[in-house]
């Protein structure tokens, strides 16, 4: 099946727009005194999770790719990266572990 590429590029200006309109809420929640625990729990709270998702990074890398390179022979679910890192994903939340472990999508 072909996704159109019009329409894939609507729909990412619409999510674009839609993250938008959240990010600049935040500032009609200052103004408002029953709110504005929101907003300075949000400016407290986003740099901590960006700092830790940057320091997470390397480790999920890693993760991705010690899958990829000791898994291989599992075709379908350790082809690349970012497949590997799906599955392994999958196996530690305990989705599908039967079928991973068979071989069989």
């Amino acid at each position: 099946m072909l996704i159109n590429a019009p329409y894939l590029q609507t729909e990412h200006f619409i999510g674009f727009g839609c993250m938008f309109t959240w990010f600049s809420i935040t500032k009609y929640f200052a103004n408002t005194r029953e709110y504005s625990m929101i907003t300075r729990t949000f400016s407290i709270a986003i740099p901590m999770v960006i700092r830790v998702m940057i320091g997470a990074f390397p480790l999920i890398v890693a993760f991705a790719l010690a899958g990829t390179c000791l898994f291989w022979t599992a075709r379908g679910f350790f082809d690349t990266a970012h497949l590997s890192l799906f599955t392994l994903f999958a196996i530690m939340n305990g989705d599908s572990v039967g079928a991973i472990f068979k071989g069989s999508a």
